[in-house]
């Protein structure tokens, strides 16, 4: 599987968030793309294809994602370095892990809508096993778009523990991560997560994957049931001698049943 994820958020709250996916199953290959859209006075939409999409394009400091059957469009031009990670899933493969763009100026037009600008962020997924085959339980992940820093965490739990909060590219030890705040040992780190609003919330078979034909035949039960809530919050970064910064974040927790 290989799956890419984008976003941006407007300095009023608006957001967008792009998902564009490959998933090959010994013959079976299936292409997934999809948005979601929060707008302050409409509340929060999504649509989903199942055509044949290209993944993003990297032009040296610039990814831009297009989608003709979804009428989207962006830009994401990167204002802070790359960071990746690899994990060998029990020899029985690997998930490579590439935050492409922690922070970055993003631009998206969607359909005949004013365009979307804001602060955004950039991510792929690489896995060679099947994704519920992860040894994982419990998942808690997301960003926070700060003008001043480019901060990533990714918590999961189960039969093996991987815990990491990155800051400008460089992990924070000892962070305890929460869905209402990440916190590092003494000053080293104070996000705190206020004022959230569900962009997503339910078991995937009736939301993210819902319009895949036939999907109870082609997953197992366990990744249909699992249960995922994304939000959109103030995050409010506390550094100590110096005012507060304080941005968007995205951040989720996902539960594997």
């Amino acid at each position: 599987m290989e799956k890419w994820y984008l976003d941006c958020v407007a300095e009023n709250g608006d957001a967008f968030i792009g998902y564009v996916a490959r998933l090959r199953m010994r013959k079976v290959v299936l292409h997934y793309s999809s948005i979601l859209l929060r707008d302050r006075r409409t509340g929060v939409h999504s649509e989903t294809s199942l055509r044949q999409c290209q993944f993003p394009r990297i032009d040296q400091e610039k990814i831009s994602m297009s989608s003709r059957g979804l009428s989207v469009t962006g830009e994401w031009i990167t204002l802070s370095s790359s960071v990746e990670r690899a994990w060998d899933i029990e020899g029985a493969g690997t998930m490579q892990w590439k935050c492409l763009q922690p922070l970055s100026r993003a631009s998206v037009q969607i359909g005949k809508r004013s365009p979307l600008e804001g602060l955004g962020y950039v991510e792929q997924l690489t896995l060679t096993i099947p994704p519920w085959k992860l040894p994982c339980n419990e998942l808690r992940w997301g960003h926070v778009l700060l003008e001043s820093d480019a901060i990533v965490w990714i918590d999961w739990k189960g039969t093996t523990q991987e815990s990491m909060v990155l800051k400008n590219g460089v992990e924070v030890p000892g962070c305890t991560i929460g869905d209402d705040e990440i916190r590092g040992d003494g000053s080293t780190l104070n996000l705190r997560l206020r004022e959230k609003t569900v962009l997503r919330n339910g078991q995937l078979v009736s939301t993210a994957l819902s319009m895949i034909p036939g999907i109870s035949s082609l997953f197992p039960s366990g990744i249909l049931n699992t249960h995922e809530c994304k939000w959109l919050s103030q995050g409010q970064l506390v550094r100590p001698s110096l005012p507060s910064a304080t941005g968007w974040a995205i951040h989720e927790v996902v539960r594997f049943r």
